[in-house]
């Protein structure tokens, strides 16, 4: 058995997370996610058990109404009715501006959270490793799976891989290739999300924005590359990096 949860966005629901399969009569997952809303409103549970003759079989259902009348940021425990099944969930709110707060790290030889000019030069790369290691094993096992870079990753399997890639590159190499593809880009994610400036850079970010959202379709293209080309050498090629990962 397992659990999935979706959040609405623009009339459909999109899975963010989903649990490991448990067995048993009462079974405990105890695993942390971190969803991202984007606005949502509503947040879909789906239970699901595979059945030996059946196959995948819905268990149950519900949709919990996300209010900050309940919901805040300490650990509420809400009891959901899924049919037949109680699910027992503790849920709290975390705002944008906490999630995406950019703090720089306070270690010489820091990964997260450090700048990004000091990491390509201390690895002698011009793209940094975790981001190369993270788009490969993507490449290597995630391009086909559903919701790649959307759904969730487990958030203990995240620190882990946090901490293994600031500490200890060979053992981050192995975990990688052990842990939920979700929880790969889950990380990357992180690492990008942590950096004291933004890959766009904070001068810069506003009028790539500007740009972006111009009717006019050549003026459009031509401002964007102006403005690419205006950002730093290392900050290009890491964009131009991941843009031919991701299109």
């Amino acid at each position: 058995m397992f659990v999935c949860f979706e959040v609405d966005s623009y009339g459909h629901f999109f899975r963010k997370a989903k649990t490991r399969i448990a067995d048993g009569v009462e079974p405990h997952w105890n695993q942390d996610f971190i969803i991202e809303l984007e606005g949502s409103q509503t947040l879909r549970i789906l239970c699901y058990e595979e059945h030996p003759k059946l196959g995948l079989q819905l268990r149950g259902k519900a949709h919990l109404e996300l209010s900050k009348s309940w919901l805040n940021d300490t650990l509420t425990e809400r009891r959901v009715s899924l049919q037949d099944l109680v699910l027992v969930l503790s849920l709290k709110f975390l705002p944008p501006e906490a999630t995406l707060r950019r703090v720089p790290t306070g270690k010489s030889s820091g990964l997260f959270g450090a700048n990004i000019a000091h990491i390509c030069r201390r690895e002698k790369r011009s793209v940094p490793f975790i981001v190369t290691r993270c788009v490969r094993e993507v490449e290597r096992r995630g391009m086909q799976e559903i919701g790649i870079y959307r759904v969730s990753g487990l958030a203990s399997d995240i620190t882990k891989l946090k901490k293994s890639f600031e500490s200890n590159p060979y053992e981050a190499e192995q975990l990688i290739k052990e842990v939920d593809i979700h929880s790969v880009t889950g990380l990357l994610k992180l690492f990008l999300r942590e950096l004291p400036e933004a890959l766009y850079t904070d001068d810069l970010y506003p009028r790539f924005f500007e740009a972006f959202s111009a009717p006019d379709q050549e003026y459009r293209k031509t401002t964007l590359l102006t403005l690419f080309s205006s950002l730093p050498q290392l900050n290009q090629s890491i964009i131009a990096y991941l843009l031919e990962h991701l299109v």
